[in-house]
């Protein structure tokens, strides 16, 4: 299924695990959806048990109007 014209997708990575997440999307400088959240962190350990390092991470999606 290709693109849906009028509709994208936006990526964001914050560096660190704070303990609250604010985010704004702005057009053409106006707010056009709003949404804080506070980050339910899960570790992952990518090389595998006991082979460094830990990661720490959340993922959230969210749709817009």
């Amino acid at each position: 299924m290709g693109p849906i014209p009028g509709q994208f997708v936006q990526g964001i990575t914050v560096h660190g695990t704070p303990a609250r997440v604010d985010v704004v999307v702005r057009r053409d400088g106006a707010a056009v959806g709003e949404r804080s959240f506070t980050p339910e962190y899960q570790t992952s350990t990518p090389n595998g048990e006991g082979c460094g390092p830990a990661c720490r991470g959340d993922a959230q999606e969210w749709e817009l109007p």
